[in-house]
Formats: structure tokens, sequence, C-alpha cells
């Protein structure tokens, strides 16, 4: 949240948010800046809850059940940047991250943005993007509401 105030989406893009959870980082998304979210997650038992705190902070969402490894590019041509907070915690999510955010790319979205605390998937998966797409890859720190760090993959040309 912290990186998108300082680099903000364009109002009312369409924001695919990967690995919704709870939904925060698209709930935020569409509250800053009008996005128009979608929250996609494996595990449709998280979608209640990310309901909930769409309407607690008076903002719509879709939910959409799926696998990282089957978003097609047809699919992310839809939207305009796809976001992924604290998603690739196992080794086995590296190689399905990296591929969508490629097939991303070829598909024309103009920014994909992943953060994680630090664990190294993330790390090898933020490094092969830099070596291979393109991508940035940085630490990123923020001291206010707490003091938190972590690391931030940006990949795309917006």
């Amino acid at each position: 949240m912290d990186y998108l105030k300082k680099h903000p989406l364009e109002k009312g893009a369409r924001v695919l948010d990967l690995g919704c959870g709870w939904g925060l980082g698209g709930i935020f998304c569409a509250k800053q800046f009008d996005a128009r979210v979608t929250s996609l997650d494996a595990d449709p038992s998280v979608f209640p809850f990310a309901k909930y705190h769409a309407e607690l902070n008076n903002v719509e969402i879709e939910t959409w059940r799926c696998r990282y490894e089957k978003v097609t590019q047809k699919d992310l041509s839809r939207f305009d940047a796809v976001i992924g907070t604290d998603i690739c915690f196992w080794d086995q999510l590296e190689d399905p991250l990296y591929n969508l955010t490629r097939r991303a790319l070829r598909a024309g979205v103009g920014r994909v943005l992943l953060v994680d605390p630090g664990r190294s998937p993330f790390r090898r998966l933020a490094q092969r993007a830099a070596e291979k797409l393109d991508a940035e890859y940085c630490e990123w720190q923020t001291l206010r509401p707490i003091k938190a760090s972590g690391c931030i993959m940006r990949a795309g040309p917006a």
C-alpha cells in the first residue's frame, strides 16, 4: 500500500489481485484509485472474508476461483495491473507466478506488482523476472504506521 501511494495506479484501472486471501490489496486499490478489482484465489473459502472487507470499505470486488497456472494470456488481457501480496511462500509457487507474470506482460498488462516479506522463493522469482523479463526488484521499507520491510517486484512498462 505504501508503494502504491508513491507509485499510484491510474484511476479506474482494472486490477487482478492474485491470491487475494482476505482481499486487502485489491480493496485498497478499489478505494484509493477507484479500481475495478477482480480478486483471484484458488480457495473459495476466502471470498466471504474478501467480500466482507470490501463491504466494510464501501467498495465492490469481483471474485474468481482459479489457480495461477490456469490464468490465460487472454484472461490477463482484460487487466491494466496485476498485484499479489505475500503469495510466493512455497518453492512450488515460483514457476507458476513467473509464468503468469510472463503471460501478463505478453497480454499487455501495464504493471505486475508482486510483494513479499522476503522469503527465498519470492527472491528467486523476482531475480529471475529481473534477468529475463526486465522486471525491477528492490527492498522496500516503511516507518508508518509501523516499521515494516519487504521486497517488491515490478514488471511492465507503466
